[in-house]
């Protein structure tokens, strides 16, 4: 007997500044001189991301080592 999509559906909880979602921590963390930060959690793993006021610089951390050590790793394309 084959299980359905339904069987496995998590649900999500809304928090005081994000949500829960299958054991992923969604938050609205800070905002620090108007970059905002936003935080993921599952277990005892952490992703930080970091985001200017203009959008053009995300910066990214997982377990407080950022991941893109380097500018020219990422390429966030322009927007026409």
């Amino acid at each position: 007997m084959s299980e359905s999509v339904a069987d496995h559906a998590c649900s999500v909880r809304e928090q005081p500044f994000g949500f829960e979602w299958c054991g992923v921590e969604v938050l609205r963390c800070a905002e620090f001189r108007l970059t905002h930060v936003l935080q993921v959690k599952h277990g005892k793993r952490n992703v930080n991301i970091y985001i200017s006021p203009t959008g053009r610089s995300i910066r990214v951390y997982l377990d407080g080592k950022e991941l893109a050590e380097k500018r020219e790793e990422i390429d966030l394309g322009t927007t026409s």
